[in-house]
């Protein structure tokens, strides 16, 4: 079995030991990806539902699916390779019972489901610190999404809608392979009053803002760049270069062992450093990410503590104004797993004299 599993699979029956459970089972995308290192399998994504469960006792790990789906799903994510039994299904059967995992007492679920214990909160935990070969993915992931979103940068026009300019970004990524699974497009400042500029048909004249989350191997990389045509405004260029500083700071306290809830204390410092103090208000500032677009957000309650080598990403923003990567928080500090070497770019230090390079606006 691969070290990455096995230390996966080490994980879940050390809480299936603290429950005193004989199974758990996986039926929630980001779990199933994380377990098994590899992608969901989904076919209609609307039904929000994968075409496959996970099930693990406590000698036995196995992947349960349909029979037009179990020999894909191998071949794509090399199951029996990691060491998983692969059990099929006919599709007319439904969800097999609990008891079938080999397990008669207790069971455990990551989603709610007849004869078994939800632990959905209790197994999410388990993802957030990275294994080395799941960082080599997401750098790779990260390294891809910036590309994609930098490149439709540079080819966005005034008079193209925040639709096409989606359209342009949602090919880049399946061209290379990559799932879009948020894109936020806002054009001439229609996300100083929207936090969450979904596209609409309104056109661009000078300048767009492009935030997108992307996914593969069911781990998500998310980014924001702006693109202005000539000029840039100077309301514009002092809104984000606030937020720029505030983002800064939140990389540079974003470190393993510490308080999650420390970091956005930072945050909200920083905010207060600026001419607008309270913007902090309008927008969640971001927070820890991985097999989702956000795990979870901070906020001064949070209890959670980062984790060696988890990821996170921030957004503060300023009038809607902002800049954002995915980083990981790995020994050395935070490693921006997003960025290209391809953009201009803005060196700035913080109040512990730490310089974090920051993305800039790009001019045309």
């Amino acid at each position: 079995m691969e070290q990455e599993v096995q230390h996966k699979l080490d994980k879940v029956r050390r809480l299936m030991s603290e429950r005193g459970l004989e199974a758990m089972l996986f039926y929630g995308r980001p779990n199933f990806s994380w377990i098994t290192g590899g992608e969901a399998p989904s076919v209609d994504d609307s039904t929000g539902r994968i075409a496959a469960c996970a099930a693990v006792t406590g000698d036995l790990a196995y992947v349960v699916a349909d029979k037009a789906e179990i020999a894909r799903l191998n071949e794509d994510s090399r199951l029996e390779q990691k060491g998983f039994e692969l059990v099929t299904r006919s599709w007319f059967q439904g969800l097999p019972d609990p008891s079938e995992y080999g397990a008669r007492n207790a069971v455990g679920a990551d989603t709610l489901m007849c004869g078994a214990i939800y632990l959905g909160d209790q197994v999410a935990p388990l993802r957030y610190e990275l294994e080395p070969e799941e960082i080599e993915r997401y750098r790779w992931l990260g390294s891809q999404l910036g590309k994609a979103l930098e490149e439709v940068a540079r080819c966005v026009e005034p008079g193209m809608t925040e639709h096409k300019i989606a359209s342009l970004l949602a090919v880049r990524l399946v061209d290379s392979g990559i799932t879009p699974v948020l894109t936020l497009i806002a054009t001439d400042g229609r996300n100083i009053g929207c936090s969450q500029p979904v596209p609409t048909y309104s056109r661009m004249a000078q300048y767009a803002t492009m935030a997108v989350s992307g996914s593969r191997w069911g781990l998500v990389a998310n980014a924001t760049r702006m693109v202005c045509i000539g000029p840039i405004p100077d309301d514009v260029r002092a809104w984000h270069d606030a937020a720029t500083q505030i983002d800064a700071a939140a990389i540079a306290a974003t470190h393993a062992g510490r308080a999650v809830s420390d970091v956005y204390h930072e945050i909200v410092k920083a905010y207060a450093g600026t001419d607008y103090p309270d913007e902090w208000q309008k927008h969640h500032l971001g927070g820890a990410t991985g097999y989702l677009v956000r795990d979870y957000l901070a906020t001064g309650a949070s209890k959670e503590i980062i984790g060696n080598n988890q990821a996170f990403a921030w957004n503060p923003s300023v009038h809607g104004m902002r800049t954002e990567d995915t980083i990981v928080a790995v020994e050395d500090g935070p490693d921006i797993i997003t960025q290209t070497g391809n953009w201009p770019m803005r060196s700035i230090r913080v109040s512990d004299g730490t310089d974090i390079v920051r993305p800039d606006i790009l001019v045309r």
